[in-house]
């Protein structure tokens, strides 16, 4: 629920978004929610980290953001 607040909070805020990767858990892969009026699937935390996401923002808890938070950072790109 955070994370679909998120999104809409986003989109309402008309944020800059060019590509929105939503990414969870492996039995929510595959699902389908609306950004700006498009369809956009969600993928694996590995699929976003491959994608090498410009900023990512997580709503998984401190657990799973400690987790995973390095792994995007490594992966981004260093100009910015």
């Amino acid at each position: 629920m955070v994370g679909r607040t998120m999104i809409k909070v986003l989109e309402e805020r008309n944020f800059p978004v060019t590509e929105l990767i939503p990414a969870a858990s492996e039995r929510s892969v595959g699902k389908e929610l609306t950004f700006k009026g498009k369809s956009v699937k969600v993928v694996s935390v590995m699929e976003a980290i491959e994608a090498r996401p410009v900023f990512a923002i997580f709503s998984a808890g401190a657990s799973v953001s400690k987790e995973w938070a390095p792994a995007f950072a490594e992966n981004g790109d260093s100009c910015y």
